[in-house]
């Protein structure tokens, strides 16, 4: 989606009038009450980030593995405490 959303913008700005490279990108969606005018690439970027925001706070990585949660130590588990963190006898 942020592919296919970042080529269709870059097309139409390399492409379109007046020139290569100062080429305007075409808006033509407009929802009512919503401020802004957008198009279809717009969209799938707004969409691939939101995708994105929701798989990095679920732990899943980019290339679709989740991310490993280790086990506390054993000297960090509730009620285990360390000699040496008792202080001097």
């Amino acid at each position: 989606m942020l592919l296919g959303g970042t080529a269709g913008n870059l097309t139409d700005r390399l492409f379109r009038e007046p020139s290569f490279g100062l080429g305007h990108v075409i808006d033509f969606i407009q929802v009512y009450g919503f401020p802004a005018i957008f198009n279809v690439a717009d969209s799938f970027i707004v969409a691939s980030m939101g995708l994105f925001i929701i798989l990095t706070l679920r732990g899943v990585n980019l290339d679709g593995r989740r991310v490993a949660r280790t086990q506390p130590a054993a000297d960090e588990q509730e009620g285990v405490v360390d000699d040496a963190a008792r202080g001097p006898r």
